[in-house]
């Protein structure tokens, strides 16, 4: 069911879908699903960020790039044990949202999530196999959001316009 999204998805040329590999970019989130067989990825690369979902070492079944400012990202607000960040990529009527978190304590596995709505209703939710999330770290989107204009409010805990 999921593959079925590629026709949903406006992909990019191959040059795009090379942005999370290699050297190129920043790498923000990787890991695996469905018994190893796909692998997500989410890097920035310049005031883009990219998406590339698909099998590893292949080229992927859906990959799309977003301005920044395009990004919804949701910090970690600071409090409580549990360190978690959350990003979405909107792609026509497809959101496609990624979670990840650990425990500060060191005492839980990492583990991240990929969840996927059409029209505002969740038609899949994939989770990382376990010990599989090699990269989350979204801060580097946090600040190309901030140097592209946007800022952080953590009382409203949305994005606007720095001051």
């Amino acid at each position: 069911m999921f593959r079925s999204l590629a026709l949903a998805a406006i992909c990019l040329p191959m040059g795009a879908a090379a942005a999370c590999y290699g050297d190129a970019g920043t790498p923000l989130f990787h890991c695996t699903v469905e018994g190893g067989k796909t692998e997500i990825r989410v890097c920035l690369q310049d005031s883009a960020a990219y998406y590339a979902y698909g099998p590893p070492g292949r080229a992927p079944d859906i990959v799309f790039s977003r301005h920044v400012q395009d990004i919804h990202m949701t910090p970690w607000p600071g409090i409580s044990r549990t360190y978690w960040e959350e990003l979405a990529f909107a792609n026509g009527a497809f959101e496609y949202r990624i979670h990840h978190s650990f425990d500060r304590n060191g005492e839980l596995p990492q583990d991240g999530t990929l969840t996927v709505t059409r029209n505002g209703l969740q038609i899949a939710e994939l989770t990382c196999a376990a010990g599989t999330v090699s990269t989350a770290d979204f801060s580097p989107l946090f600040d190309a959001k901030e140097e592209s204009g946007q800022c952080w409010s953590f009382d409203s805990r949305s994005w606007g316009r720095c001051p």
